[in-house]
């Protein structure tokens, strides 16, 4: 279905919707990135996750599925290591390659919990979904 067109006014379908938020994810990481990366124009670690969490609810008809969303952020860290990651996330995700988890693997190396900002930005599916 496509946008509706009125006269001074567009009322963009669910989909668009739902892509401008990504979009506009993206497009914040990357431009609060380049205050590390200097003028380069690229999105980081969080948003790589974010888009591995949509495929991965997309692929499962929307329902989470533990297991298999942390083996789809095995494949983005695997095909795009150079994305930001700290030192955690590899650490889990080699775990899981191991056959470990991937329930509880962040209190192994954070037993107090993880300070980061990530979980807030890669929460924007489900959010979408739901």
């Amino acid at each position: 279905m496509d946008s509706i067109i009125l006269p001074f006014l567009i009322i963009p379908t669910m989909l668009e919707k739902f892509e401008g938020c990504l979009l506009s994810l993206a497009l914040g990481d990357a431009m609060g990135s380049m205050r590390r990366l200097g003028r380069v124009l690229r999105y980081t670690d969080d948003t790589a996750m974010t888009l591995a969490l949509a495929e991965s609810l997309i692929e499962n008809n929307g329902r989470p599925d533990p297991e298999k969303i942390a083996w789809k952020y095995v494949e983005t860290w695997e095909r795009e290591p150079w994305r930001g990651y700290g030192p955690g996330p590899p650490r889990i995700f080699r775990m899981i390659k191991c056959g470990l988890g991937p329930l509880g693997l962040d209190l192994k190396i954070y037993p107090g919990g993880s300070y980061g900002n990530g979980a807030a930005m890669r929460i924007a599916p489900a959010a979408l979904l739901y």
